[in-house]
């Protein structure tokens, strides 16, 4: 589902995001941390979280380890990687029918792995913004 500016919005409201939301510029693939499954591709981070898309539906509620890494042979591999946990709060068909999107809110995120955020946002351009 989209609003008038074509940007993707949930049907949920209730699991709405609190914090700000960085549209990043590079698609990194993330993957399942436990069986090393690639889960699809991050479109959306913030502090609290993070939006992928990718091939199936996620269970909601399901708490997953879940990986962030530059494509390897990218100028980004090596220098972006982030494992963390994380819950599914909402998983729906994305604007393109053959993609579902998902969002999940990370879990256990302390002072340093914060700071690890932001400086992933950070090199992927944006700042924290």
């Amino acid at each position: 589902m989209s609003n008038q500016s074509g940007r993707y919005k949930p049907k949920l409201e209730r699991f709405r995001r609190t914090g700000k939301r960085s549209h990043l510029l590079y698609y990194l693939p993330v993957f399942n941390a436990v069986s090393g499954e690639r889960m699809g591709v991050l479109a959306d981070l913030s502090l609290g979280g993070l939006l992928i898309v990718g091939h199936q539906r996620q269970a909601i509620g399901e708490q997953l380890r879940v990986r962030i890494e530059g494509e390897k042979g990218s100028r980004l591999a090596g220098e972006i990687g982030l494992t963390v946990d994380a819950e599914v709060r909402w998983s729906a068909q994305d604007v393109n029918p053959s993609y579902f999107a998902t969002g999940m809110r990370f879990l256990n995120i302390d002072e340093q792995m914060q700071q690890h955020i932001e400086e992933i946002l950070h090199r992927l351009g944006h700042g924290g913004d």
